[in-house]
């Protein structure tokens, strides 16, 4: 079964884990390492994956977010 899911990926750690222990506490989420390659160089980020409920929008969730959090990218799919 196909579920929506969010990844969140944040840009400092003190970021991170404030969204962990404030917006998403109640939420089941699987903690993550991103690694992006910038400028050559291989970078990691903190990083965070849950699935959502097929009928949530979670359009109006993410610009508060990015307004909150330093967030690096976020994926809803």
């Amino acid at each position: 079964m196909k579920r929506p899911f969010v990844i969140i990926v944040f840009k400092t750690r003190k970021s991170y884990l404030e969204a962990l222990e404030t917006e998403l506490s109640d939420v089941s989420y699987i903690k993550q390492t991103a690694s992006l390659v910038i400028d050559g160089q291989l970078i990691d980020y903190p990083s965070v994956f849950f699935t959502l409920d097929k009928e949530t929008d979670y359009s109006i969730k993410v610009k508060e977010l990015y307004e909150q959090f330093e967030i690096k990218q976020v994926i809803v799919g």
